[in-house]
């Protein structure tokens, strides 16, 4: 069956070629969206995840996701800090964060994390830096000892533009270094400043750009002491204060309500943040999967079109073949046999496409992710198989509907 089945394709190349084209098209545009669209929110989600804190407090009602500028008063920090469980003091550390939206860098924007030269190792993990160094805290200095002077000396309209632009320093990582040729030295306009790259780190970190957050408060609300959100290290001898703590999740969602109880306001932990971004982008999920689905349906709506034509032309081969002695069941798994082979093909070369196209896209969008993962190799093979097998079933009823004596007369 298989060979009469090649042998009809074979006899009809240009169509049978063109229907597997059309399921080329669509397995490729099923596996590349998904790759693209997961892959590249995944990494965005590993690298915040790979923050070393265990906890996320944001305004109520907002989102980590879409969030900038300074809703949180520094103030809070000591208040955290003061939360205890059981007498414990749950707290090790509060990291202050200034996002700030850098509106094209490297043909992309850029989420900048405005973060306290201290806190650098704890966004990036360690990372280490590959060029230049890390931007210097001069400036935070100066600004603290006019907070804490003895006259409250602190006026923002008074420091000098020079102190400023010598502060006005950027760490970018790797990949956007070489996504956009940037090297150490070289300026980027950023919130009406001339910004120096002053260092360049290895990829992984919680952000693309870090700037130090003094530096954005200053030119972004007068250096008040604010931040868009912050980030908990939760102390290791947690466990041994909190009850029924079989679980590190238990933990840390108990510290997390002891939390929101005293600040009241949004406290996630850090290991949610993936599910947080998936329900953000929920809506372009929905229309990837709508626009892979309309694509699929084309693709194999050609293939149909195409074996239902071959039954037509075929109705007196049909015939002889029912006159042979062939039953229904030999001429239906004959149609099906022929879409299956040209499915088959199409979906083969509808994963090598895909591969193809990642190479292009991270090639010439470096900054994208296109992570083709086996559930989507899967899931386009199952796809491609049950693709066939219903594009086959009109043609191949109507192929075993064919009176044999009035296919034998068929001219």
């Amino acid at each position: 069956m298989t060979n009469l089945a090649i042998a009809n394709i074979r006899h009809r190349k240009l169509r049978s070629s063109l229907a597997a084209i059309g399921v080329m098209i669509g397995i490729a545009s099923l596996i590349t969206m998904l790759s693209l669209s997961h892959g590249t929110l995944d990494e965005v989600a590993r690298r915040i995840e790979g923050i070393d804190a265990d906890l996320i407090v944001l305004p109520s009602k907002s989102s980590l996701i879409f969030s900038e500028g300074a809703p949180l008063s520094d103030k809070y920090i000591e208040k955290i800090k003061s939360v205890k469980i059981n007498n414990h003091e749950l707290v090790a550390d509060v990291y202050p964060v200034y996002l700030a939206i850098m509106p094209s860098m490297a043909g992309q924007q850029q989420r900048v994390f405005g973060i306290r030269k201290s806190d650098f190792k704890i966004f990036t993990r360690s990372r280490k830096i590959i060029a230049g160094s890390i931007f210097d805290d001069a400036f935070a200095r100066y600004i603290n000892k006019l907070r804490n002077s003895v006259n409250g000396n602190y006026q923002p309209e008074k420091i000098s533009r020079k102190l400023l632009q010598s502060a006005c320093q950027l760490v970018i990582d790797e990949r956007l270094a070489k996504a956009g040729h940037y090297s150490v030295g070289d300026k980027i306009s950023f919130l009406g400043q001339q910004f120096i790259i002053c260092g360049i780190v290895e990829s992984g970190g919680a952000a693309r750009v870090f700037a130090p957050i003094e530096v954005i408060r200053f030119i972004q609300n007068g250096g008040i002491n604010w931040s868009s959100l912050f980030f908990i290290k939760l102390k290791k001898q947690l466990r041994n204060a909190c009850e029924h703590s079989a679980s590190e999740e238990n933990v840390i969602e108990q510290a997390a309500n002891a939390i929101r109880k005293k600040v009241h306001l949004r406290i996630v932990p850090l290991s949610s943040y993936n599910n947080m971004l998936f329900e953000s982008f929920k809506p372009i999920y929905i229309y990837i999967n709508m626009a892979s689905g309309l694509v699929l349906l084309v693709s194999f709506l050609f293939v149909m079109v195409t074996i239902y034509t071959i039954v037509l032309e075929r109705r007196k081969e049909i015939g002889i073949l029912r006159s042979m002695g062939a039953d229904s069941l030999y001429i239906l798994k004959q149609t099906i046999g022929e879409a299956m082979i040209i499915s088959l093909f199409g979906t083969v070369s509808g994963i090598i496409v895909s591969y193809i196209a990642r190479w292009a896209i991270e090639t010439y969008r470096p900054l994208l992710t296109v992570d083709i993962q086996n559930r989507w190799l899967i899931l386009a093979i199952t796809v491609g198989t049950l693709g066939a097998l219903i594009s086959a079933l009109y043609p191949g009823i109507k192929a075993i509907r064919e009176d044999p004596v009035a296919a034998l007369n068929y001219e």
